[in-house]
């Protein structure tokens, strides 16, 4: 806690070749552990805990279900983990309230008001904090599984974004508009607006996105690397008590995660699949076309949309390669005699089908693996 302490400063100078020593009572106002200031705004990584156990456990174990959980080709798993980790914030109950008496719009302006910041482990406990705090605990619950992030400023607010661990070439074909990243140091980040929790992972994204940029287009913006903040404000050692927090049920979690994964997927491929739908209906090489868009379904791990598709281009011309791609839909989807059914079947319709052979031969590795 805050406090003030006595002591003295003794001065020690020469005059006219005479040491003399004078001492000067004085009274030091000492900060309490959660005080900041905002003359440097990198100052906030020190309040990013990573190691913070209840950050560990909260973060490790959603990670752990994602890894677990299926996979979509078009994304990479920081992303996919991000996304989960949001999710089962706004699941938990954490949202955004502003400290009537630290609030960081007016805080944020000043190089030498004290501010009020929560440790990740607070924000939890309390289930609430300014944008601040949001932002704080954000970033320590994505570093803490190895996630890259960084702190976004634009005037009176601060939210986060984080390393999307896709290289440009490939996010410009996973993200239906590069402007909803941030492209920095030869990286492609994600912003998100911390303050939309409850709204959901896509709508705090986008959010986040129209803020940067328009913070950019002012010159107003500021984006401070975590990692390289550490280097000059090391995180503290802290930890909230002992309580135990009641964390949402696993199941609760990969559902709110997979629905909101799907409209990702959703939004990313509209345009797509509009096109493609359209030379569907009109029925010009239509199975060619159920095919590919039974691919880009796959991509996005919209496994269910895509098998629909394949055995569309199966039942309308018997095309082996829509029954390649069903049974390697089948083979992601754990099905393996099913697999190993639609292989067998691409194989007949064209014996000299190299994709078909490699299928087959990778499902026969596996059994034998299994076995």
């Amino acid at each position: 806690e805050g406090t003030k302490a006595a002591g003295e400063l003794t001065l020690e100078y020469y005059y006219l070749g005479r040491k003399t020593t004078k001492t000067i009572p004085i009274t030091l106002n000492v900060q309490n552990r959660n005080a900041m200031t905002w003359d440097d705004d990198r100052k906030a990584a020190a309040f990013v805990t990573a190691k913070d156990p209840v950050v560990l456990g909260f973060a490790k174990s959603i990670a752990s279900m994602v890894r677990s959980g299926g996979t979509a080709a078009a994304v990479s798993s920081e992303f996919r983990t991000a996304l989960a980790i949001y999710q089962a914030l706004g699941l938990y109950g954490v949202g955004y309230a502003v400290d009537p008496k630290t609030p960081f719009v007016a805080l944020s302006e000043s190089d030498e008001a004290v501010d009020f910041l929560q440790f990740p482990g607070q924000t939890m406990a309390y289930r609430a904090g300014d944008c601040d705090d949001l932002s704080v605990l954000y970033a320590a619950l994505l570093e803490s599984v190895g996630i890259e992030t960084a702190l976004v400023t634009t005037p009176g607010h601060i939210f986060v974004a984080f390393n999307s661990g896709l290289s440009p070439d490939l996010a410009a074909k996973a993200f239906s508009d590069e402007r909803d990243t941030i492209f920095m140091d030869g990286k492609v980040w994600i912003p998100v607006e911390v303050t939309l929790m409850k709204d959901g992972f896509i709508r705090s994204w986008q959010a986040g996105a129209m803020e940067w940029r328009d913070a950019v287009s002012r010159e107003q913006a500021g984006f401070h690397s975590i990692r390289q903040a550490w280097e000059a404000y090391a995180p503290v050692g802290f930890a909230e008590g002992t309580s135990v927090l009641a964390f949402p049920a696993p199941d609760r979690i990969m559902d709110t995660y997979k629905l909101e994964l799907t409209k990702f997927s959703q939004s990313q491929i509209q345009s797509r699949v509009a096109e493609l739908q359209g030379q569907i209906r009109s029925g010009k090489d239509a199975d060619k076309a159920a095919n590919r868009l039974g691919i880009l379904f796959a991509q996005y791990g919209l496994l269910a949309d895509a098998k629909a598709q394949f055995l569309y281009a199966i039942n309308k011309t018997g095309l082996s390669q829509a029954m390649i791609n069903l049974g390697n839909v089948e083979f992601l989807d754990g099905r393996m005699a099913e697999a190993r059914d639609w292989y067998r079947k691409a194989l007949e319709a064209s014996p000299a089908d190299v994709a078909a052979l490699v299928g087959a031969k990778e499902h026969a590795v596996k059994q034998v693996a299994a076995g």
